[in-house]
């Protein structure tokens, strides 16, 4: 929302800087958001501060132009998973949760790839890891992000 108010009222903004802090969460959204901020017409830089996780991380590194990082700052990447179980769930359903999974993981490693300037198969073993905890450079210098503020 507000985003869309400074594209309709403030015509004088030329760049968008997202501050980011969060531990991630649902893989939807943030699709979701990487959507709209692609499609957004101005540049927006992302700026780690404390820590990104999870979908928070997948924003950051799909959304954003140009990301950047305090020293500090912790990103944690990991394969997509699937939240919550579901007990009595019929086979068929338990197949289809497992498709769509790998739908999301398939996008979100083709994506990671192209803006990490990595093949999609050394993408793909960095997540095989249960969770990848980085520090700004050890992101810096995979591709995560591209400038550490100092």
């Amino acid at each position: 929302e507000r985003l869309a108010f400074i594209r309709g009222h403030l015509p004088m903004v030329t760049r968008i800087t997202l501050h980011i802090t969060s531990s991630g969460g649902d893989i939807y959204p943030a699709f979701a958001a990487y959507d709209y901020l692609k499609a957004y017409p101005l540049p927006v830089d992302g700026v780690v501060m404390g820590y990104v996780a999870s979908a928070a991380a997948m924003i950051l590194l799909q959304a954003c132009t140009v990301r950047k990082a305090y020293p500090s700052a912790r990103l944690l990447i990991h394969e997509a998973r699937r939240t919550g179980f579901i007990y009595n769930e019929r086979t068929t359903d338990a197949e289809d949760d497992i498709k769509e999974l790998r739908l999301v993981q398939d996008h979100s490693l083709a994506v990671m790839a192209e803006r990490m300037h990595r093949p999609p198969e050394e993408v793909k073993k960095l997540l095989e890891r249960r969770e990848l905890w980085l520090g700004a450079e050890e992101a810096l210098a995979l591709g995560l992000i591209d400038e550490i503020i100092r």
